[in-house]
């Protein structure tokens, strides 16, 4: 499902699938249609793919609302790619990790799909500078709890040989874009991180493993 679907689904307090992306599935044609921006330059570790991606879409967020004036062409960009990319966490990383611990999911796997989930919702209103911030300020606590020697991507590379890593990194690299919906305006659709986050953490946890 899309995710105008999932904001509908938050502020009904419904489950959601995680994470409500289109499927990942995807031929090597469609996967050369919808590729990365950034490839470049070849990457040894999925992680570091993501982290680069991290930059990029912070700068396309900050673009967005440089000078307390907003820009619609950076940001409908950079919602494009964080769909994508929480969905590539969400489709490639997250499992594999999961699968490298004999189909035992990380422990904060469930907390970071609560932060997807609160994001995705944050991109379904029309977009304006406080928007922008409050999605900056949510982003900026989600990737510290993915980047750094403590951070999931750390702890998901222990997991990987450096071949899986590789493999891994291709596979986010090809990974097509994913379709978006027109925004929503209308009550109920949540325009503040706080709020995303209280609906998010309605969602409850999988009764035995994360399972996507």
């Amino acid at each position: 499902e899309d995710w105008a679907k999932t904001g509908r689904r938050l502020r009904l307090g419904q489950p959601i699938k995680p994470l409500g992306m289109p499927d990942a599935t995807r031929s090597p044609r469609t996967a050369q249609r919808g590729a990365s921006p950034m490839t470049s330059t070849p990457l040894d570790r999925i992680t570091d793919y993501l982290v680069r991606d991290h930059e990029r879409l912070h700068a396309l967020l900050e673009a967005a609302m440089a000078g307390g004036r907003f820009s619609p062409a950076p940001f409908a960009t950079f919602r494009q790619g964080l769909l994508r990319h929480i969905a590539i966490e969400e489709k490639v990383l997250l499992p594999a990790a999961r699968l490298a611990q004999g189909d035992v999911p990380l422990a904060r796997a469930f907390d970071l799909r609560v932060d997807h989930a609160a994001l995705t919702s944050l991109l379904v209103p029309p977009p304006d500078v406080a928007l922008c911030r409050e999605i900056a300020s949510l982003l900026a606590v989600h990737d510290a709890k993915e980047e750094g020697p403590e951070g999931v991507y750390a702890e998901c590379e222990a997991l990987f040989s450096p071949a899986r890593s590789a493999a891994l990194a291709a596979e986010a690299i090809g990974f097509r874009s994913v379709r978006v919906a027109p925004h929503l305006d209308r009550p109920g659709v949540y325009r503040t991180a706080a709020a995303a986050l209280a609906a998010a953490r309605r969602m409850k946890p999988p009764k035995e493993a994360e399972r996507p």
